[in-house]
């Protein structure tokens, strides 16, 4: 670290011409090698280089200086506690409290440039000076006063930005002297999906919006748009596998992965919810392996083992609520993809805790319902195991059964068989696809579009698995489909239908997210750019574009992530995501250079505004 403060004062007084800089060089060249621990020479490193950080002749200049002052209190963790203070609050005095017009600037350049250059390489360098400020502001102010609402002012209210600033902070190495570094940049990540951060965003945006004037179906259709954003941001910048390497690190493993359920909950735990859980349901079952048995099932099996405390009880419940939702959002596509890779591990979560015996109730419902959904509880030895958890919490007085079904609200198809062949009769959760058109349908409670019924057959007979509508006339399926229900006309019009393929639908040609003048900067980017843009499997703006046979049969010309389709033709057997036809990779996949070109033709054209205008320069 110290060679690379001696390298970047070289910068500045060469490349920039700094001739503080210089001095400082020429002063302590001789002692260049042990000068990393010497308080005097850091004194002297940050006071140049936090001059330069307000006063420099160019904004490259700034943004190299602001990293140095992070490089010199990173090397300051090696001095004594009164150094460090005396160092901290020289940055303090110095840059962090003066920094508002250059922090304009360097956010503006950073919503600029994120998409466009981080397409083509990453977006490593152009967060770099924002990474090392946002560090600066844990060293100074403390870790417990920097949460996302700073974040947002950071980044002057550009979402993406913010998502991405702390995807790459968690890519890179810890800085030193912040050991908490990993749980705090995903503790941002959860209150980002907050409404208290949201509202803070809106009122930063426009200062004149009154709240109380604000129709409630408003507000939440743009909180929806805000959730959407973060999705696409989670998926752009690789946020679950940046946060997964992170977790590598077993002493915060438990925390951060706790943090990470909580924000992924907030963005697909409601019926309204159905863009980003689609977004997220889809690329959470094409990157399962990774997920799934390296982190999710031990930590699945930790919960369980702790869950006699409340708080890891509660992570828990949320951690199948969460799932729960992925997979009823998942039926959006119609994909099974995201179920049968948790079926095992619901199956084995649910035996680990019916072995316990000491599970708290709520919590051995939740992971009774997670097997249901997946499909996990309709074969043995596991549907033994859920009768058992169900009829013991169902005659427990003191455990309200129906009501705590009534408030989990995510339910698959598969959930509601298993239970109706367990004698409890629910419907599957509906999603809302529509806009709230009145205030007479948020607040309160969501419509769930399910109900408790006694166990015996309805008198119209039993719900069909494909239309919902209850008939006494059908069939039960065969196969894949064995011990489904079909009424009558659902299963004449199955007969005619070709063989079942895995297919997808591409994403809207068009966002229509028009209405929220709080998302600015590459968030605006994210939500507006056209389909033809974005990769047909993962939604993400694509620099890599390939066109496949099926792509000209869509409404418009669907092209795919060349890293995403090979996902996709791994996770399917080898299939077309459009069409359910076989696919070749090295025969039938061609490059969409055409893609390419207007992509960052349009990316160069629409210009980029921080959602909260720069503050005049210092006096």
């Amino acid at each position: 670290m110290c060679e690379a403060l001696w390298s970047l004062l070289q910068r500045c007084a060469e490349l920039h011409g700094n001739p503080s800089a210089a001095e400082v060089l020429h002063v302590w060249h001789d002692d260049r090698v042990t000068a990393g621990s010497n308080e005097d020479f850091l004194g002297a490193a940050i006071f140049t280089l936090a001059a330069a950080a307000l006063q420099g002749q160019s904004l490259l200049e700034k943004e190299d200086s602001i990293v140095g002052v992070e490089l010199c209190m990173g090397l300051a963790q090696d001095l004594d506690a009164a150094a460090r203070q005396r160092l901290s609050h020289m940055v303090l005095e110095r840059t962090l409290r003066r920094m508002d017009h250059t922090g304009d600037e360097i956010a503006t350049k950073a919503s600029r440039e994120l998409l466009l250059r981080g397409l083509v390489t990453s977006p490593k360098e152009c967060t770099q000076p924002l990474r090392s400020l946002l560090a600066l502001l844990l060293r100074c102010e403390g870790e417990e006063c920097i949460g996302a609402q700073e974040l947002l002012e950071l980044t002057k209210g550009d979402v993406a930005l913010a998502v991405a600033l702390v995807a790459e902070a968690l890519a890179a190495p810890k800085p030193p002297g912040l050991p908490l570094w990993p749980l705090r940049l995903c503790t941002m990540l959860q209150q980002l999906t907050s409404p208290d951060v949201f509202c803070a965003l809106v009122q930063a945006a426009d200062p004149s919006v009154d709240f109380s004037q604000l129709p409630m179906a408003d507000f939440r259709q743009r909180q929806l748009i805000h959730c959407q954003v973060i999705a696409l941001s989670y998926v752009q910048f690789d946020v679950l596998g940046r946060a997964l390497q992170a977790a590598e690190d077993q002493s915060q493993r438990q925390a951060l992965l706790s943090a990470l359920i909580r924000a992924l909950h907030s963005l697909v735990g409601s019926c309204d919810l159905t863009s980003p859980g689609r977004l997220l349901s889809r690329c959470m079952s094409m990157d399962f392996l990774r997920l799934g048995f390296r982190f999710l099932a031990p930590f699945g099996r930790k919960l369980i083992e702790d869950s006699g405390n409340r708080d890891a009880a509660k992570v828990l419940r949320m951690l199948c609520r969460t799932f729960s939702w992925l997979m009823v959002h998942a039926g959006f596509d119609g994909s099974p993809f995201l179920a049968e890779s948790l079926k095992p591990l619901a199956a084995e979560w649910l035996l680990r805790a019916n072995k316990r015996g000491d599970t708290v109730k709520k919590a051995q419902l939740a992971l009774a319902i997670l097997a249901a959904n997946t499909g996990a509880a309709s074969a043995p030895p596991t549907s033994g195991q859920l009768e058992i958890v169900l009829d013991r919490l169902a005659h427990d007085p003191l455990f309200d059964f129906t009501e705590e079904l009534q408030r989990w609200g995510a339910f698959t198809q598969q959930g509601v068989d298993t239970f109706y062949s367990l004698g409890f009769y629910v419907n599957c959760t509906e999603l809302n696809t529509g806009e709230i058109d009145s205030d007479d349908d948020w607040p309160g409670e969501v419509d769930l579009a399910w109900r408790i019924a006694p166990p015996s057959l309805p008198d119209e007979g039993r719900p069909c698995h494909e239309c919902g509508k209850a008939s006494e006339q059908g069939q039960f399926g065969e196969g894949y489909f064995e011990g489904l229900w079909y009424c009558s006309d659902c299963w004449d019009s199955w007969e005619d239908a070709p063989a079942e393929m895995t297919t997808i639908s591409p994403w809207p040609l068009e966002s229509g997210h028009h209405q929220a003048p709080e998302q600015q900067g590459a968030a605006q980017h994210l939500l507006s750019a056209p389909g033809t843009f974005r990769c047909g499997i993962s939604g993400t703006l694509m620099m890599d574009p390939v066109y496949i046979p099926a792509s000209q049969s869509a409404q418009y010309p669907v092209a795919f992530s060349r890293r995403w389709l090979e996902k996709w033709h791994r996770r399917s057997g080898g299939r077309c995501p459009m069409s359910g036809a076989p696919l070749n990779l090295k025969e039938d996949v061609r490059d969409a250079c055409d893609v390419t070109a207007s992509l960052l033709e349009w990316l160069n054209a629409v210009p980029v505004e921080p959602a909260v205008p720069p503050a005049p320069p210092d006096s």
